[in-house]
């Protein structure tokens, strides 16, 4: 009989040391994934905003994609799932990117003219001498 309430006690003893344990890797996991949250401080608080004009022989394309690409300065190709962002332009075919930083981009844009399919692509430079600006560009599309 003392051999099993030691057996129990043991038994016990070692599933509260588990269930301990356990609550402190959870703790510590907790911690660390809220410690990961972004500070308003890390947000920029200058940035820049892009005005992107799809056109074809000067006529507005509404409704065709604008595909954005971050940190390059050559085509990055017609897969679009590598860029980082996407916009349809609106009524007047202007696309409107917003909070972007300094350095270069690559845009690439689909659409329909009404008559046709077309494409285009530009690569794009943004400066600290843009922040808090609105730099406008025109991306030509063809067939």
């Amino acid at each position: 009989m003392l051999e099993t309430f030691f057996n129990n006690s043991q038994s016990v003893s070692l599933s509260l040391s588990k269930t301990v344990f356990g609550c402190k890797a959870v703790l510590i996991i907790s911690v660390l994934f809220l410690s990961c949250k972004k500070k308003d401080s890390d947000i920029p608080s200058s940035s820049i905003t892009l005005e992107v004009f799809v056109n074809h022989h000067n006529v507005p394309v509404k409704e065709a994609t604008v595909y954005l690409k971050s940190n390059t300065e050559s085509f990055p190709g017609k897969d679009i799932s590598v860029y980082d962002k996407s916009l349809a332009t609106n009524a007047e075919g202007v696309a409107v990117f917003s909070t972007l930083l300094s350095g270069n981009f690559y845009l690439y844009s689909l659409g329909f003219d009404g008559q046709d399919s077309v494409v285009g692509s530009l690569p794009v430079i943004l400066t600290n001498d843009m922040l808090n600006k609105t730099h406008r560009v025109n991306l030509l599309v063809s067939e």
